[in-house]
This record gives structure tokens, C-alpha cells and sequence, in this order.
């Protein structure tokens, strides 16, 4: 190749700048790599510092903190005779809302409920009578009673007499038969008078026992006849006690039925009336809610059911986002507020009272504030109402982005 070119031309190809050769980037390619390390610094300082929050959605309702009443009827027959008030209308506690009348007709013609009461009323008549007597024939037993106490005594007065007249005359025979035995002995009295002697003695002897038992008898009845004596004023308590307690049962029987035939219902609590529905000549229902009560001047509280299975970071305080299904939040936006009140142990669906939802299962009952009374709608506030459904989002819990990426590798250490 040498034989080719001069060797001057070769050596001259063979000669290099001084320095290694350096091509520069452009402004352009600069200025991107300057913002892409920007990018990655900014999103990594984001992924370790930004939250994710895991959010329940739960359902629930508004209702007043003072709670709303419903009224019923106490029977379950009747018909509306009389109504004193309207939806709207402020009752304070006591005041009459509605009269019931129930009557029912034998097949005879005559009102069940008079029929009753004509009965109720003989048998009070009749006890009050037996209650008056009482005490009249207390007496006339207590004087019975004291009477053969008297005769008693005297009674025994004369077997006592008798007995002293027996004794004598028994101490007096007794004490000649020891001269009626000589005079037997030496032949002066025959065996058959002495023996007569000796037989009066002891016929004596049995009539002055026979005296005795009778005087013990009679002091064994005397014992009998004070104890009855004194146990009078405990049977005529008692007997007092019976009869007044079986006219207690019949007025209590009376005042039921009086009630039954017509009574009026009255406002339980004070608040303004609403959900009437009775009207005049309609029959009543006593599992159907008459009228609702609810305050007046009432802030509305939020009522959740939390499922059982997403109860387990409940606590109070803890941030809602709710919707009302009155006013759809794609329009209307989202209300907050917060977690006040959480209930510790669950309810079953039955169990739940003034709810309108239907539930299936289990739930924890929680209580919320919210911040704000009513909502602005197409330049107009609406008071929210109670009742009104809704649902709302709970924070249970906040992590970072990187923890939440990071997750199924968490999880599976936790395994492992």
C-alpha cells in the first residue's frame, strides 16, 4: 500500500487532532433531561408522601337529635270520632289529638260495652253491701262468742258449787264408815246397809270426777273461744281485704271498658304533628302509626348501619363524605361530616327501629354530625328533611401511595 501513495501522504493521514473529540448536546435535549429528573424527584417525593385513603360506603338516613315519636292507637278497634289537629300544627305535651269510639252490638239489639258496665255496676253494688254487713256480723259474732264465754264461766261457778256440796258429803260419809264397819262387826248393822254406805262413797267418789272433767272441758272451751275472740279482728281485716280487692278488679274492669268505648289519645311529647293519617269514621289500627311528632326547632342528625364485616376501624371522629339520594351529588356535590357516636355491640335487622331501609344482615349503629343544615340548590335553600336516605363515605384509614403498591409484597411477607 506504501508503494502506492508518497510516503509524505501517509504519514499525513496518520496525524490526529490534539484532543479527544466531544460532541456537546443540544439546549433542547438539555432542557428535557433537567425536567424528567424534575418529574422522577417530584413523583417519588409524591409516592412516599401522598395518602390513599381507604374509604366504607355505608347507608343510612336523617333523622331529628331529639329523636321522632310516632303515636298509635291503643286498641286495635274503633272508629275515628273526632280529630283536633293538622300536619303542622305545634302540641304540647298532654293535648288531645284524636277521640276513638268503639261500640259493639249484640245480635239482641243491646251495646256489649253497656251490657258490661250494667254488670260491673250490680257487682260493686253487691260487694258494698257485703262490705257494710261485715262489721255488723263481726259484732253479732263477737257477742255470740262472749255470750257462751258468760255462760261458760257460769257454768263452771256452779260445777265448782257442786263440787264443794259433793266433797262434804263425801268427807262426811267417808268419815263414818269406819262406825258402820264396827257396827257390821259387833252386830248392830246388817252386811247389806253397810254395804249400801260404802256404795254412796264411791258414787260419790265418780260424780266428783265427773265434775272435774266437765269443769276441765269447759276451761278447754273458754281457751278455744279466746282465741276465736281474738282472732276476729284478723279475719274481718282479712275478709275487708278480699272484698276490696274484688271491687279494686271491677272498677279496674270499668275504667278499662269506659276507656275502650271511648277515649281520646293524647301528644306524648311536645313537637309538631305530622304524617296525619286518621280522618273522621275510619277505622283505627293499632300497628299502624297514627300521626308522627317530631321537635320543633330540630337539627337533623345522620344514622348509618355499618355492615359487621367493614366495623373494624370504627371510631369517632373519623371524616364522612355523604350523598343524598334527594340530591344527586353529580349535581348537587357532596355534604361533610363526622363520626360522633358508635355503638358497641350489633344489631340484627329486626331489631332495628324508625328505620327506612331494608337490611339483611348484622350492622353496628353509628351516630354523625353534620356541617351543614340544608343544601343550595339552583339558587334556593333546602332544608333537608328527616327520613331523607342517603349514603356516605367513611375514612376508616390513610396510607402512603408507596405502602399501598407495595401491598400484595406486604401481604405475603406476612404469610410467608
Amino acid at each position: 500500500m506504501s508503494g502506492l501513495f508518497r510516503q509524505a501522504a501517509v504519514d499525513h493521514q496518520q496525524q490526529r487532532l490534539h484532543g479527544e473529540v466531544l460532541v456537546l448536546p443540544s439546549n433542547i435535549f438539555s432542557v428535557f433531561i433537567i425536567i424528567l429528573i424534575t418529574w422522577l424527584a417530584i413523583f417519588s417525593v409524591w409516592l412516599f408522601t401522598a395518602e390513599y385513603a381507604r374509604k366504607e360506603t355505608v347507608l343510612g338516613w336523617l333523622e331529628p337529635a331529639a329523636g321522632i315519636t310516632k303515636v298509635y292507637a291503643k286498641y286495635n278497634t274503633g272508629y275515628v270520632k273526632n280529630v283536633f289537629v293538622n300536619n303542622g300544627q305545634f302540641v304540647a305535651r298532654g293535648e288531645e289529638l284524636y277521640e276513638i269510639e268503639n261500640e259493639t252490638t249484640l245480635s239482641t239489639g243491646h251495646v256489649l260495652d253497656t251490657a258490661l258496665l250494667e254488670e260491673y255496676q250490680l257487682q260493686l253494688g253487691f260487694l258494698t253491701e257485703r262490705l257494710q254487713d261485715l262489721q255488723f256480723l263481726y259484732d253479732v259474732k263477737l257477742k255470740k262468742l262472749q255470750e257462751q264465754l258468760s255462760s261458760n264461766e257460769l257454768t263452771i261457778k256452779i260445777l265448782k258449787d257442786q263440787q264443794a256440796i259433793l266433797n262434804q258429803r263425801h268427807d262426811l260419809l267417808t268419815s263414818k264408815l269406819p262406825a258402820y264397819r264396827n257396827a257390821m262387826e259387833s252386830g248392830h248393822m246388817s252386811h247389806q246397809q253397810y254395804d249400801n254406805y260404802y256404795s254412796q262413797s264411791l258414787q260419790f267418789q265418780t260424780e266428783i270426777k265427773d265434775n272435774l272433767k266437765a269443769q276441765n272441758n269447759i276451761i278447754q272451751s273458754n281457751t278455744q273461744l279466746f282465741i276465736d275472740i281474738s282472732a276476729l279482728p284478723k279475719q274481718l281485716e282479712n275478709e275487708r281485704a278480699g272484698i276490696k280487692g274484688q271491687l279494686s278488679d271491677i272498677q279496674v274492669k270499668v275504667v278499662q271498658l269506659q276507656s275502650q268505648k271511648s277515649y281520646v289519645v293524647t301528644a306524648p311529647v311536645s313537637g309538631v304533628v305530622s304524617n296525619l293519617q286518621v280522618f273522621l269514621g275510619q277505622q283505627v289500627s293499632s300497628s299502624t302509626p297514627a300521626l308522627t311528632i317530631f321537635p320543633k326547632d330540630y337539627e337533623n342528625k345522620v344514622t348509618l348501619v355499618v355492615p359487621v364485616r367493614s366495623a373494624g376501624f370504627l371510631k369517632t371522629e373519623l371524616p364522612l363524605q355523604i350523598r343524598f339520594d334527594a340530591f344527586p351529588y353529580q349535581k348537587f356535590g357532596l355534604y361533610r361530616g363526622y363520626v360522633t357516636e358508635v355503638s358497641e355491640t350489633i344489631l340484627l335487622p329486626n331489631e332495628i327501629q324508625n328505620s327506612p331501609l331494608q337490611l339483611s344482615e348484622p350492622v353496628y349503629r353509628i351516630q354523625a354530625k353534620l356541617e351543614q343544615q340544608n343544601v343550595e340548590a339552583y339558587g334556593q335553600t333546602f332544608s333537608l328533611k328527616p327520613g331523607m336516605t342517603l349514603s356516605a363515605d367513611i375514612s376508616m384509614s390513610s396510607r402512603s401511595i408507596m405502602e399501598w403498591l407495595f401491598e400484595p409484597l406486604l401481604s405475603l411477607k406476612g404469610r410467608i
